[in-house]
């Protein structure tokens, strides 16, 4: 019954293709021109058959252009397409296959930045003044999606000629030349969406996989197999577009190549035909329209609810890039901070194991931080620096900066909210100090932010003096106490060792770093190695905790100090004891505390160690998160009677995330101070 209704759909839609374009007059603009070469990471979500060498084409092209680059004013995000050759068409044997897709070799001689994402309804409204859709609040489909907001839909419901109008205006809101925007040619939009793949999606040759990549008539409206459909008219099963960038992205990082509306391309169907082309399928379509290879006509003049549009930006970047448009430059990161960028993360997926969903969960998880973000830039509801500097970290740890593209607004507001928020050294003992004086380091060492580093100064002078004679730490910076708590002096050695890293000049840093050394050399050596608390610098009654051996282990390894041989017996234990532990549903005590500095250590120990520990953490974590993208806390929440329950969120997603981007947030550290 289903092949029926779908094989009348099929026919119809043919049917109405060769209507519009018998209509049209042929009287198209001249299509603009083609890129020239030279004009953040590919999310590895669907590294199928061919797509790892594609993906480092570009990964090796990004270490000398930007990856992604954001316009200023209208948003626009595009993406690195590197030059390389393909296999444009389809086989003979290729399901829905037709005799306009011609298997043949393409040459794609020059790099070009290709969009992100498919154009949408706000960015189209902003620039033109209007929304012409169908599928928004004053289309004429609005009933289709009442209630639904609709500004991140694609623009549909527009012709060729709409598009170079777009164009023309787009040009003149961002301030670059003519010539600097145009619609994609054929070879280029189809050599973006197969990102080195030769199946007939970029998901594989399984229509079921297409579920993952696009949205098309199985999937973008009522199920078929549970509610009865119209085949004759689509809407009536409320089929429609839905908002971009929601499936799996390919290995290039572009979004909706297959399906959720067809895209407008430069070029004329045939020399004998006057038609445009329009590719990628569409919402109300079966999956053989959605295929790489398949190519429609469409009179140029004429609009559907179907068709939108994404561009290629074409601008010549010898002269540096444009002030109008953002770049992630990485080239000035502290050595330390390295392996963020994007060439060392696909490095690290590669030689740590990094799996797919790994990757997934990560950015899930990124957008669920953005999502819960305030308006004003921070996360919780008090306390709030810590757990803004926690979430902060987890952006900075995946490489984002103010100037990303995609979460470049989240992570400025957060860094200037810690920038200007007072100085607070009672909040949770004054660990939320610590944290965001971490956060603050990372942040000027990956901005070079004057304003971050005046907050930085500040917070840090707090640390320094606030540091114990003995070489540590207590609560509130109380330096009259004798009390030294581990616990709460990890944070401050981070965030000491980042500002090291950051290249903040000091006169008490580097003396108060080794104070530090020798206090956690002499901590380790004692009976009950690496103690939650001592006083007056008695350790035999300290308490010993998988915590406080994972905290003070990282922190030494951290401050070069790995090859220390009173340590080796504290990474025996959790390599081969610690891992035990490694249970959501069944966790010890305070459990993400200690594995987020257990992950560390194994981290820096690397070998088998650290492969065991790493397969079986990621493996956890992927399958503890909700699949809105956070985590809720295992067992008993560990992070004081603060916040309400997204606050408590953000914490547990919080340490889940810097586990998972454990093998690229930091490189190997190496000896600070050289005897």
């Amino acid at each position: 019954m289903r092949l029926f209704l779908f094989t009348i759909l099929i026919f119809l839609t043919n049917f109405l293709c060769a209507q519009h374009e018998h209509d049209m007059e042929g009287k198209e603009k001249n299509q603009l021109p083609i890129p020239n070469k030279d004009a953040k990471f590919a999310d590895a979500s669907a590294l199928y058959s061919g797509s790892n060498k594609a993906l480092a084409c570009q990964m090796e092209l990004a270490a000398k252009m930007p990856l992604e680059l954001k316009l200023a004013k209208s948003g626009i995000i595009f993406r690195l397409i590197p030059a390389g050759e393909f296999l444009m068409g389809s086989p003979n044997s290729e399901t829905g296959r037709s005799l306009s897709e011609k298997l043949r070799k393409v040459e794609i001689k020059n790099h070009f930045y290709i969009g992100k994402f498919e154009i949408t309804q706000s960015q189209w409204e902003l620039v033109m003044g209007e929304n012409p859709s169908a599928f928004s609040e004053k289309g004429n489909l609005s009933h289709v999606v009442k209630s639904i907001k609709t500004e991140n839909f694609p623009v549909e419901n527009i012709s060729w000629e709409d598009c170079q109008k777009f164009i023309y205006n787009l040009h003149l809101l961002e301030g670059l030349k003519n010539g600097s925007f145009c619609l994609p040619n054929e070879q280029q939009w189809e050599y973006a969406c197969r990102a080195g793949t030769m199946s007939k999606y970029f998901t594989g040759q399984n229509n079921s996989s297409l579920n993952l990549a696009g949205w098309f008539y199985e999937n973008a409206g009522k199920d078929p197999l549970k509610e009865p459909v119209d085949p004759i008219n689509t809407l009536n099963n409320y089929n429609r577009p839905h908002e971009v960038g929601k499936k799996h992205q390919n290995a290039f990082g572009i979004f909706d190549t297959h399906g959720n509306v067809w895209e407008w391309c430069s070029d004329l169907y045939s020399r004998t035909r006057s038609a445009r082309v329009v590719r990628g399928g569409s919402w109300n379509l079966d999956s053989n329209f959605i295929r790489s290879a398949k190519r429609l006509p469409y009179t140029g003049n004429k609009s559907h609810p179907s068709i939108g549009l994404r561009l290629v930006l074409n601008t010549d970047f010898s002269a540096g890039i444009p002030n109008q448009i953002l770049e992630v430059d990485s080239k000035l990161w502290p050595k330390k901070f390295q392996q963020r960028t994007p060439k060392m993360q696909i490095a690290a997926v590669s030689e740590h194991g990094i799996t797919q969903q790994s990757r997934n969960s990560v950015l899930s998880a990124l957008h669920w931080l953005k999502s819960v973000q305030k308006p004003d830039g921070s996360w919780g509801t008090s306390a709030k620096s810590a757990f803004t500097g926690k979430a902060l970290l987890c952006f900075l740890a995946n490489g984002h900066t103010p100037k990303s593209a995609e979460f470049g607004d989240c992570v400025n507001k957060a860094m200037l909210w810690l920038a200007n928020d007072r100085i607070d050294t009672k909040s949770l003992h004054a660990y939320a100090h610590g944290i965001k004086t971490l956060a603050l380091a990372e942040a000027y060492g990956m901005t070079g932010n004057q304003k971050i580093k005046v907050a930085l100064e500040k917070c840090l002078s707090i640390i320094l003096d606030g540091f114990r004679p003995e070489g540590s730490f207590n609560y509130n910076y109380d330096i009259k106490s004798e009390r030294n708590d581990l616990s709460f002096a990890s944070w401050n050695y981070a965030a000491m060792n980042a500002a090291l890293n950051a290249r903040i000049s000091h006169p008490k840093l580097k003396p108060t770093i080794q104070q530090s050394i020798e206090w956690l050399k002499s901590a380790t050596t004692g009976k009950y190695n690496f103690p939650y608390a001592t006083t007056g610098g008695e350790f035999k009654e300290a308490e010993s905790k998988h915590t406080m051996r994972a905290a003070g282990t990282s922190t030494l390894q951290a401050f070069g100090e790995g090859d220390f041989p009173e340590l080796q017996n504290d990474l025996k234990e959790i390599a081969y004891s610690d891992i035990l532990n490694l249970r959501w549903q069944d966790p010890i005590k305070e459990c993400l505390y200690g594995w987020y500095y257990a992950t560390q250590a194994m981290y820096n120990l690397g070998g088998k160690p650290w492969a065991s520990w790493h397969g079986r953490i990621q493996s956890m974590l992927v399958r503890a998160q909700n699949k809105e993208g956070y985590w809720q806390y295992p067992g008993d929440y560990h992070g004081g009677n603060v916040g309400d329950e997204t606050t408590q969120k953000v914490y547990a997603t919080a340490f889940c995330v810097l586990m998972l981007s454990t093998p690229y947030r930091y490189a190997k550290p190496t000896k600070l101070f050289q005897e």
